[in-house]
């Protein structure tokens, strides 16, 4: 935790939009303890859907599945992934019943990637040295170079262990 991947992701999101790489993009955010109708909310809210029907988690994701299946291309961003979760359930088609429907997940546990099939996984780590105290001096400012204020500056972030978040 803290190295950036839900901000790395929130990026994606926008950048995807932004380049229209996809007729979608949803996010729903899954934790240590997913709800399975939370998740389905969260993304039928970025894709436009006012209100899900009020009845169980299947009917919900029925209608998910064939809200995402109209669509060519979309992007669904699964973030903070704890443990393996069925997407049928969701309500997302991969796979055979929808090529175009592409999935980005994030979980601290490259075992949670592999329960989930993930064809790729990218390993976000924490910073060197020399990118944190770049970091540092880009949040804290110029000041830092003060030969004063330097050496309790660089004790600060290296305290900080390379993780972006608390730099």
């Amino acid at each position: 935790g803290g190295v950036g991947k839900t901000t790395l992701v929130k990026e994606i999101q926008k950048q995807a939009k932004e380049m229209k790489m996809f007729d979608d993009v949803a996010m729903a955010v899954v934790s240590q303890t997913p709800t399975i109708t939370k998740i389905q909310d969260e993304i039928a809210g970025w894709l436009g859907v006012k209100k899900l029907p009020d009845t169980d988690e299947s009917a919900r994701a029925s209608f998910l599945w064939e809200r995402i299946k109209e669509k060519q291309r979309v992007l669904v961003i699964l973030d903070d992934l704890w443990g393996r979760i069925k997407l049928s359930e969701v309500g997302i088609p991969y796979g055979k019943d929808h090529r175009g429907c592409n999935i980005l997940l994030t979980s601290r546990s490259r075992v949670v990637c592999n329960q989930m099939n993930a064809n790729k996984i990218v390993e976000v780590g924490t910073l060197t040295n020399e990118e944190s105290w770049s970091r540092f001096r880009e949040v804290a400012g110029p000041e830092v170079d003060n030969l004063q204020i330097n050496p309790t500056a660089r004790e600060v972030a290296d305290g900080c262990g390379g993780f972006p978040l608390a730099l």
